[in-house]
């Protein structure tokens, strides 16, 4: 199970990398293109805060917004749209995508673990929530579902040729026949 959580792990860092650097691009390319000062250093910002799920977009927009107010009011509403529409575009269509295919972690699980860990351990708990979710899920998979009640699961983060478990193993070697 540790080996399964570690490439789960591996694999959720591996699509957040992703991304925060589509984001981080999305912001530069926006913030350049409106002609805000500094659109690469605030991109690199709204990229890194994009780790952060649903506090980090709110978190991120503030330094552009600020930016942009030193530039006129009318900027200001542009940038506010901007970072808008691509944080709907990330939490909506980019991350879903992403997370589904690394990990098939439901949205709504990152939501309520954001609720659940912030509530219990504060800024720290929604910082960790996501990986958190992450290690609550393989857990509740490998040692319940597949462990207690015996249902076999696909893993995305097992590897090609390695069952996620023993029982599985036994499956794809198939019938014994005997000596």
């Amino acid at each position: 199970m540790l080996e399964l959580l570690g490439t789960t792990l591996k694999r959720w860092i591996i699509g957040q990398s992703i991304t925060m650097a589509v984001v981080g691009t999305l912001t530069a390319i926006g913030l350049a293109l409106l002609g805000v000062t500094a659109p690469i250093a605030l991109g690199l910002i709204s990229g890194m805060f994009a780790f952060v799920p649903y506090v980090g977009p709110i978190l991120a927009s503030v330094s552009g917004i600020l930016v942009a107010s030193m530039q006129g009011p009318v900027l200001v509403g542009y940038v506010v749209a901007l970072y808008a529409g691509i944080h709907f575009v990330e939490g909506n269509l980019i991350t879903p995508l992403v997370q589904a295919e690394a990990i098939e972690l439901p949205p709504v699980l990152t939501l309520f673990a954001t609720l659940v860990f912030g509530l219990l351990l504060g800024p720290v708990g929604v910082l960790l929530a996501a990986p958190l979710a992450v290690v609550l899920l393989v857990a509740v998979n490998a040692l319940y579902i597949e462990g207690i009640l015996g249902e076999r699961r696909a893993w995305p983060s097992a590897p090609l040729n390695k069952p996620a478990s023993d029982e599985a193993a036994e499956e794809c070697a198939g019938p014994r026949t005997r000596d």
